[in-house]
């Protein structure tokens, strides 16, 4: 069982996150739909929670699906006598599956939002279809030595005063949000884990009787260590790329497992044997184009490791921002979609006035769409709240208008001599 909570008021807002680990997990195929998994209590917002985890769903409908809900166990007296009395508790929440192989600190789609709930006596929980069982068990980065991990971030926000209450929370670009939420249909047995985990595998069907003690969980995968390791040594490397003038060595075969763009300049396709010969015997590469030496390490820092480098700040975010839009031209360059991904929701929060027009013109390039549309609609927002000096009462199409909003976006080109 591993639990984390962090819990900070702003305005009106209060956040926690609870991360639920859960082994022996093929264990659970045999459970009947309906089965259900209870984490223990945590505590956000001065309320008590729990996660619900369904290994075969909730219902017939959600059959195959691990689902997760967000269930409201208050023991605060006051705040349940103010429920009982017809008070609520209005919060959301969202589910991300966690990179077991990368320690269980990153984060690996799917990542789904709940939209604002209102918790209450006669409804204390909320959640959806998480992920399909199939998919869950076919990829080895979300289900590690049988043990997969889900980080729920629960938010509350009180809005009874509309006044007060906060615009609503951005979404990260790689946060989906489910159209259709629900409470849990069928209510079957709870299924107690075994010590220090939320599920004991035995070898026999758990709801038939106790579980036979299970031994103690296998460290974590040390892949990304050893391979980092690799890369910062000189041992077995075999090829070169020479960065704007600065060489930098690798390894082929660790590149063309993690790129179709390494394993095509690196072996070359599958066309022309003998053009495949000719590359592969190719000892130095030459990276054409304006891509930094610093980058292309940054690159290959995320192919062995599958983690970004530590980045350097300048105290705004200014030398992070421009590293991690660099960093985007690479991804794409080199088809890393989810080193993409991380750049774009890296991105995200870094999102104001001044990162905002280029990280729009970088997004609508490299099609990162969502990053696109959260720049556009930042954008709308602080144009809606500049007016242009002097005049206060001209219209948004006025010449004026557009000059001032023209000027604001976009820095003053030089004029060309005639």
């Amino acid at each position: 069982l591993s639990i984390t909570e962090a819990a900070a008021a702003t305005g009106e807002t209060v956040s926690g996150s609870h991360v639920l680990r859960i082994d022996g997990f093929s264990a659970t195929k045999d459970l009947a739909v309906g089965d259900y998994i209870e984490s223990g209590a945590f505590r956000v917002g001065g309320h008590a929670w729990s996660v619900l985890c369904y290994p075969c769903g909730d219902e017939e409908e959600s059959a195959g699906w691990v689902c997760l809900f967000l269930q409201l166990v208050d023991d605060n007296v006051a705040a349940a006598s103010a429920m009982d009395a017809g008070g609520v508790i209005k919060a959301e929440c969202v589910f991300t599956l966690m990179d077991f192989a990368a320690g269980g600190v990153g984060e690996l789609a799917p990542s789904i939002r709940i939209k604002p709930h209102v918790f209450s006596a006669a409804d204390k929980s909320r959640g959806c279809d998480f992920i399909e069982r199939k998919e869950l068990e076919m990829e080895p980065s979300r289900l590690v030595n049988n043990c997969f991990r889900v980080r729920c971030d629960v938010i509350l926000v009180n809005d009874n005063d509309d006044e007060k209450s906060p615009s609503p929370r951005p979404v990260p670009p790689h946060v989906r949000t489910v159209r259709r939420n629900r409470a849990p249909k069928i209510l079957g047995p709870q299924i107690k884990p075994g010590p220090g985990h939320y599920f004991a595998p035995g070898l026999q069907n758990p709801r038939d009787g106790p579980a036979s003690p299970m031994p103690p969980p296998p460290p974590l995968t040390e892949l990304h260590r050893h391979l980092g390791d690799l890369l910062a040594s000189q041992v077995g490397k075999d090829v070169t790329f020479e960065v704007a003038g600065e060489l930098v060595t690798a390894h082929r075969c660790v590149l063309a497992a993690r790129s179709p763009v390494f394993m095509a300049e690196l072996f070359g396709t599958d066309e022309k044997e003998e053009d495949k010969e000719d590359v592969a015997a190719r000892h130095v590469v030459q990276v054409v184009g304006d891509m930094e030496p610093e980058v292309f390490k940054a690159l290959l820092h995320f192919v062995y490791t599958d983690s970004l480098p530590e980045i350097c700040d300048d105290g705004d975010g200014g030398n992070k921002v421009k590293m991690v839009q660099r960093l985007v031209v690479a991804a794409d360059r080199y088809d890393m979609k989810r080193l993409k991904v991380i750049c774009e929701d890296i991105l995200y929060k870094y999102i104001n006035a001044t990162t905002a027009a280029t990280t729009l013109l970088l997004a609508a390039k490299h099609g990162c769409h969502r990053l696109k549309e959260a720049c556009v609609a930042f954008l709308k927002d602080l144009l809606a709240s500049v007016e242009p000096p002097g005049d206060q009462t001209c219209s948004l199409s006025s010449p004026a208008r557009k000059k001032h909003r023209s000027r604001f976006l976009l820095p003053e080109q030089p004029r060309k001599k005639k």
